[in-house]
């Protein structure tokens, strides 16, 4: 997948980083409320760390609505490795890989690339960043 300056995302070039990522969509409501409550403050904790990668995918088909999404904070940071699914939205690969059938759709994966957790509770989608945070920090000592 292109990140948003078109560059190439490869996953296996995080082999070695605690790996967040969360697939969203345009509109989404809880999405949105998930970014802000939970997210945004786990990404300002795990800011110096380079050891932690943020990857949010945009299941949507539109580049610039894509685009003009990123410019408004309400779903990913600037900070974030942002990838969208283009034409291929729900059907592109990834969504199959890792089996999403709805959004916000948190996934922790381990310094090998393996998913380490996908329960959204731990994960925090309760409003609860130090779950997330917590979640991470497990992770990165596992």
């Amino acid at each position: 997948m292109n990140d948003q300056d078109n560059n190439k995302v490869n996953f296996s070039s995080y082999k070695g980083k605690i790996i967040f990522l969360d697939f969203w969509y345009i509109g989404c409501l809880p999405c949105a409320d998930y970014y802000k409550s939970t997210i945004s403050v786990a990404q300002k904790y795990f800011k110096d760390s380079s050891n932690v990668v943020f990857i949010s995918v945009c299941v949507e088909k539109d580049y610039k609505k894509w685009i003009a999404s990123l410019k408004t904070d309400i779903y990913t940071s600037k900070n974030a490795v942002n990838l969208f699914t283009g034409s291929a939205e729900m059907n592109h690969p990834l969504i199959a890989y890792f089996n999403i059938v709805s959004a916000p759709t948190p996934i922790l994966i381990d310094k090998n690339l393996k998913i380490f957790c996908r329960d959204e509770v731990m994960l925090g989608r309760r409003k609860n960043p130090n779950s997330l945070i917590s979640a991470i920090q497990m992770c990165l000592k596992d």
